[in-house]
């Protein structure tokens, strides 16, 4: 019985380490983003860059597909976007910030064929 309680308390333990693992230390929120019209790029991204106006977005970093032979590599996006946060709680808080939600509201619905979005955490 001890050996029960014992093994159940571990089990315990062990998923309360792993939800603080899931909200602790830096997160990178990757956006791959195919657009509509490939004349907006330009718009895209200096509209992306003044997201850094809210609080927990620590840095912004934009850029295009690379062209590769490699079968692996997938070069079909036009613009690439890692945002970088302290935590996923952070993250969180950036998703729900009234200015991002006006940035999709503007900038992506009806505006991008396509979005993949990678979230990673350090």
């Amino acid at each position: 019985m001890i050996r029960v309680l014992f093994i159940f308390v571990f089990f315990l333990c062990s998923i309360n380490l792993m939800a603080k693992e899931i909200t602790e230390g830096p997160v990178q929120h990757v956006v791959m983003v195919w657009l509509k019209d490939k004349t907006q790029v330009e718009l895209i991204k200096e509209k992306t860059l003044a997201l850094k106006q809210i609080p927990q977005v620590k840095a912004i970093k934009l850029g295009s597909a690379i062209t590769s032979e490699r079968k692996i590599v997938d070069g079909s996006f036009d613009l690439g976007i890692i945002f970088e946060f302290d935590n996923a709680e952070d993250m969180k808080a950036y998703l729900v910030h009234p200015i991002h939600k006006e940035f999709v509201k503007n900038y992506v619905i009806g505006k991008v064929d396509k979005i993949l979005v990678y979230d990673i955490q350090e």
